[in-house]
């Protein structure tokens, strides 16, 4: 796939729309275009089409990786059909490609919800996802032993960890496709806790990296079923949303692993490649002790920093006054793009 990228000016700096759900092609279509110089644009299936086509038509991209199953849920753009291509991607070059991409170039570009006015594509470099990474792989010995559950789309930056901070500790992702994350019960439409506990028991994943709602949906369906959290779980990171005061404590209490398991809550904004600061929640630890009503935001990852200032004068503010926090470091993005 990504000689193939090469063959039609895929490379730095060139958009590589990438329309999948959560599939083996999914991953594969993040790597190659990667590794033909390229950044990618995650689209979203499941966004309605008139966000797609905005998306489309304001980023420009080169080509969209797509199936044909989705093909029409696309505006009029060049698409590559994976499912129609295999035969003849298949008969390249299965060596790497020099991709000719530093740590400044463009990686991947992910639009922003669009909350306040229309969607922003925030361009993210190299430099910044390897930091977060590297820095979490080591912080907590992500090694070939461990296996991360995949729920996130590819429009959620948790995936950027999810693939590439796994493979590249030599980790394994265990992709939950749609079906396994839907209830097969007519009545209770939406996630299925239980169909994840069954993954996590099956392949024995290690690593859990996703919104707090979804690890206190495992938890409750824990309790209720008078079950514990696998012994396998040994790390349990929780981003994107407010975290229950009380969740840390229950996932220690629920978790079977014999020597504990670690409970992270992350934060940061897409802005700042996935994430710039961490709190970890040990055992026994609880907010109210110290007369808080919630988990604490946590301090800057590594070659990051954070601040909080005055946003008028953007001077420091002092202790325990209110201000706005401000990200910088290592994985402060390029910009929005076109903006």
């Amino acid at each position: 796939l990504a000689h193939y990228l090469q063959s039609i000016d895929v490379g730095p700096e060139v958009l590589v729309g990438i329309c999948l759900e959560r599939s083996l092609e999914m991953v594969v279509g993040m790597l190659g275009i990667l590794k033909a110089g390229g950044a990618y644009l995650p689209l979203d299936p499941d966004y309605p089409k008139e966000r797609l086509a905005f998306m489309v038509e304001d980023a420009q991209p080169r080509i969209v990786l797509t199936l044909l199953s989705i093909k029409e849920r696309l505006p009029k753009t060049e698409l590559l059909c994976l499912d129609c291509e295999d035969e003849r991607l298949s008969q390249l070059d299965t060596r790497n490609p020099r991709s000719g991409v530093g740590q400044g170039n463009l990686a991947y570009v992910i639009y922003t919800s669009g909350s306040t006015g229309k969607p922003k594509g925030v361009c993210c470099h190299h430099q910044g996802a390897i930091n977060t990474n590297v820095d979490l792989v080591e912080r907590f010995k992500i090694t070939s032993e461990d296996r991360v559950l995949g729920l996130s789309s590819q429009s959620f930056d948790l995936s950027v960890f999810d693939v590439f901070g796994m493979l590249g500790a030599g980790g394994a992702l265990v992709l939950a496709s749609e079906r396994d994350s839907e209830t097969k019960e007519p009545k209770k439409a939406g996630p299925d806790p239980q169909r994840w506990i069954e993954m996590v028991e099956k392949h024995k994943i290690s690593v859990w990296n996703t919104v707090p709602a979804f690890m206190e949906l495992i938890v409750n369906y824990c309790e209720q079923d008078h079950r514990p959290i696998p012994e396998s779980l040994r790390v349990v990171m929780m981003s994107g949303d407010w975290i229950p005061p009380t969740l840390p404590g229950r996932i220690h209490a629920m978790s079977a692993n014999p020597t504990g398991i670690r409970v992270i809550s992350l934060g940061g904004a897409t802005e700042a490649a996935i994430w710039s600061n961490m709190f970890e929640v040990r055992k026994g630890w609880n907010p109210s002790d110290h007369g808080w009503s919630c988990i604490p935001y946590g301090r800057p990852l590594r070659n990051q920093t954070m601040y909080i200032l005055n946003d008028e004068t953007m001077e420091h503010c002092e202790p325990w006054v209110t201000g706005v926090i401000y990200i910088g470091g290592a994985g402060v993005a390029l910009g929005y793009f076109n903006d």
